[in-house]
């Protein structure tokens, strides 16, 4: 049966295989954040974000009275109880070290391995479609501009397999419909806009091929990227290369866009000490072409601070950035943003939500591919400053909706660009 200690360590295994499993990096205005699941694990502890995120997939249930018990000697039924659900979330592949080990109690719980062993060479499908409106206003845009109202319908499928063990891909097809009023046909063509290895290359995490680079929590970059990316994630530390060529920008084939910037690198790190994040980069993309903006070669340099505690959220980061060509036209080189966050949303519970807001001052050297809604060419050539408010609510499971209005205004122009955006969300 094992002694306690083997079981304590195999307790912490399998909860950390489970964290890194459903564990995402937060992004943009990173507003993802599930409420206590049990009393007796209080968010201030320090296995708070396993068990949290263990339970928010559906791989711990916790005790019938509600609780998680966590000093409780563990037997191996209970693992394996927990084994079975992490294997039919897809968590764990039934090749795992901890599968063979519990195959016998596996077995007496009824799951039939060989059936879970040929799952794993299914396909896997879902996906998401976005209703979203916005509306411009102000006198960075034209009044008679069709464009200024714009609807639109996007839908993605993600096809995601397994090569082999601890190896994925992943291929994410895209449509988008636009609807101006304009008795336009919209558009007809579905296209492959990512397609990507995922998988372990010794300790590091490796992604390759055509995939999402975000750089600056997106401040700076968030689009797709023709590389290779490898990230290694501690339990205090991460560290991500990236490297390779950004690709198009909307290149569907009904309208083909020029790449806005030839090839790129990139490296980012960040530490954890007790409830604040330090994180750092630097950036270098050549040949960028932003039309009446960048110019050439551009440098960022980003530090950054995260603070969380309770439904409490704020962020900052510095981004120090290098472009000789608006540099000489007037352009200043250091801007920041600074995001405060408060609630519990989580997608799959029903009716919770996120309140947030930005305050953004980039100059443009520190903005290639921005991740916000909000229209913030508004002065290409010198930047743009101003603010964002928020919310986001859960109205039903996996369906959820988005308020967001941004004003912002040119650096050197001051003209003012107001977005209003809403969009309602469908994952499947």
């Amino acid at each position: 049966m094992g002694s306690n200690k083997e079981k304590s360590v195999l307790w912490k295994t399998l909860v950390g295989v489970g964290t890194a499993a459903v564990s995402g990096i937060l992004g943009g205005t990173g507003i993802c954040q599930a409420a206590n699941p049990f009393a007796d694990v209080p968010e201030g502890h320090w296995s708070y974000p396993a068990v949290e995120q263990l339970w928010r997939e559906g791989c711990l249930k916790g005790y019938p009275d509600g609780l998680f018990k966590g000093r409780k000697t563990v037997t191996r039924y209970e693992l394996a109880q927990l084994i079975a659900r992490a294997m039919s979330q897809g968590k764990i592949q039934a090749a795992h070290p901890l599968v063979q080990e519990y195959r016998e109690e596996l077995d007496g719980l009824g799951l039939r391995l060989a059936r879970m062993e040929q799952r794993e060479d299914q396909v896997q499908i879902t996906g998401n479609i976005q209703f979203s409106y916005r509306q411009l206003s102000g006198k960075a845009f034209r009044k008679d501009d069709c464009e200024n109202t714009l609807n639109d319908l996007r839908s993605r499928l993600f096809i995601t397999g397994n090569i082999q063990p601890n190896w994925t891909y992943q291929v994410m097809l895209e449509n988008n419909q636009y609807f101006k009023g304009k008795n336009e046909s919209g558009d007809s063509d579905v296209d492959a806009q990512r397609l990507h290895l995922d998988g372990r290359l010794g300790a590091a995490e490796l992604t390759a091929g055509r995939y999402e680079q975000v750089i600056a929590k997106g401040n700076f970059y968030d689009d797709n990227v023709d590389g290779i990316q490898l990230r290694w994630n501690g339990e205090e530390s991460t560290l991500q290369l990236s490297g390779g060529k950004v690709a198009n920008l909307s290149s569907f084939g009904w309208n083909p866009q020029p790449a806005i910037a030839d090839t790129f690198f990139s490296v980012e790190a960040s530490q954890k000490w007790n409830d604040i994040r330090f994180s750092a980069g630097y950036s270098h993309i050549n040949n960028v072409r932003i039309e009446g903006g960048l110019q050439g070669n551009t440098q960022v340099l980003t530090a950054g601070v995260g603070y969380q505690q309770g439904k409490w959220q704020a962020q900052g980061i510095f981004l120090h950035g290098k472009n000789q060509y608006v540099e000489h036209r007037g352009a200043n080189q250091n801007g920041y943003v600074l995001n405060l966050i408060y609630g519990n949303f989580a997608e799959q519970q029903q009716g919770t939500w996120n309140l947030y807001g930005a305050w953004y001052d980039q100059p443009a050297p520190t903005v290639l591919s921005h991740t916000m809604n909000g229209q913030y060419r508004i002065d290409p050539l010198h930047g743009f400053r101003g603010y964002m408010l928020g919310g986001i609510l859960a109205i039903e499971k996996n369906i959820y909706g988005i308020l967001e209005y941004y004003d912002l205004k040119g650096e050197k122009n001051h003209k003012n660009g107001r977005t209003l955006w809403t969009e309602i969300d469908f994952d499947f």
